[in-house]
């Protein structure tokens, strides 16, 4: 009984962090953002079993105040935002994750009651409810670094792309960028160079697309490209020269980020590797010892 009231406990206090989480006064710049008109398909499967729209349940008037996390809207932008939710949806499925945590929770405890000590089962109890009600943000921080990767190998490429486009002096830099996004494989760069058209063709300057794109993908490569090409319109310096070197300096970060991983590769085989070879030299070296102990015991 105890255990299940800390539970309980624990869930309330929860889902009053996770508000205070979403909704802090703060009174810098933010960004909210918006809901298209279809969700993920998985996402769309389980708001259907729920009956529908779970955030027709949350107040007006809390669906009107703007939400002003900086680090959860920075985990939107980063991560592309894959659920494709609302702030407001995004806290609802933490709660009902949390609260599914605790449900499992107390099936678990019921069934092995008997097998397991209070203490484990509360253990096990507090941490799916902790586990279910933080699953969005590791799934939404998971995204983000494979977005930022993606962004590191495919910057070089899609700026070769743009040099090729530019060359033959027919094309400006937008015209460029669409013909760009042509050629470019499916991936992140493919993406955003389609959303920098979308941008461009819906009224917005160069300028003001190219700096959207560098937020949605804080990565120091991305912003230095998005730099580059406006200042050098706003110098008129020749783009193709400008694109040439943040092509090179793209590659030399990738490159050494590759080297890093490479030299970091021994150190991870040996600490996979180094208990298994320890514990057969061990075994090969003493089994002899071993048998001949039992024969004299014999």
């Amino acid at each position: 009984m105890t255990i299940l009231l800390i539970s309980i406990a624990l869930g309330v206090l929860l889902v009053a962090f996770g508000y205070v989480l979403v909704t802090p006064n703060i009174k810098s710049e933010t960004f909210v953002v918006n809901k298209d008109s279809t969700l993920d398909p998985n996402l769309q499967k389980a708001l259907n079993f729920l009956g529908g729209d779970i955030s027709s349940a949350i107040p007006t008037s809390l669906k009107q105040r703007k939400r002003r996390n900086q680090k959860l809207n920075l985990l939107f932008i980063t991560s592309g935002n894959p659920w494709n939710v609302t702030l407001t949806e995004y806290f609802v499925i933490q709660v009902f994750l949390g609260i599914s945590g605790f449900i499992l929770g107390g099936i678990a405890t019921a069934v092995l009651w008997k097998t397991l000590s209070p203490a484990l089962l509360g253990l096990v109890l507090i941490s799916l409810v902790v586990i279910g009600y933080n699953y969005p943000t590791i799934y939404y921080k998971s995204v983000s670094d494979d977005r930022i990767k993606a962004f590191k190998h495919e910057l070089p490429g899609a700026i070769d792309y743009l040099r090729i486009a530019l060359a033959g002096g027919s094309y400006g830099l937008p015209e460029a960028i669409k013909l760009t996004t042509r050629y470019l494989d499916e991936g992140v760069m493919k993406h955003e160079f389609t959303k920098i058209t979308e941008a461009l063709q819906s009224g917005k300057s160069l300028q003001v697309a190219l700096e959207d794109f560098s937020k949605r993908a804080p990565n120091e490569g991305i912003q230095a490209f998005v730099n580059s090409l406006n200042n050098a319109a706003k110098i008129s310096a020749p783009i193709n020269e400008i694109l040439k070197n943040r092509s090179d300096a793209s590659r030399k970060e990738l490159n050494a980020e590759i080297d890093k991983k490479i030299a970091s590769l021994d150190v991870k085989v040996l600490m996979v590797f180094g208990p298994m070879a320890y514990s057969s030299i061990l075994i090969v070296v003493l089994a002899p010892t071993a048998s001949s102990l039992m024969n004299l015991l014999m």
